[in-house]
């Protein structure tokens, strides 16, 4: 319940008189829960890629091919994560078979916003054993892909 002329924000945190950092203090309470609601919208976007049916995605999760994770911040800004076991590009400028795996997948089929992207992490390691100790050497290398069309 909120109390007279505290905003809700104020009233969970229980901030003191001239402390309020919302922006209108004098806000009504269902005024704030839906000006919160609109400012977090973007995140349907976490369902639909959750919700991504394509068979290779599933395939790909299912057989643990893939680990993602998601970010975002109060910019309206979604960037998933997808660590992958199998790197598809071996040089910087090689980047057709990652967005071959990326069309795959249909993730440039999702809803998106102009503010969302991916990240594809490949890891190499490479372990010896020199003098009885194990060296492991390992590169992790990202592309990154902005689903906004880039303008020109």
């Amino acid at each position: 319940m909120q109390e007279q002329g505290r905003c809700h924000c104020c009233y969970d945190y229980e901030y003191g008189e001239g402390q309020c950092e919302c922006d209108d203090p004098q806000m009504e309470y269902h005024d704030w829960v839906s000006l919160n609601e609109d400012r977090i919208s973007y995140l349907s976007i976490v369902t639909s890629f959750l919700r991504n049916d394509n068979k290779d995605w599933l395939d790909a999760t299912r057989g643990q091919l893939v680990k993602c994770t998601f970010t975002h911040d109060t910019e309206s800004c979604v960037v998933f994560k997808v660590y992958c076991k199998q790197a598809f590009g071996t040089t910087v400028g090689d980047v057709q078979g990652a967005w071959n795996v990326l069309n795959a997948w249909g993730v440039f089929d999702l809803p998106h916003s102009a503010n969302m992207g991916f990240v594809l992490v490949f890891e190499e390691k490479s372990t010896t054993t020199i003098r009885g100790r194990s060296v492991t050497n390992s590169v992790r290398r990202e592309l990154r892909v902005s689903l906004s069309t880039a303008s020109t």
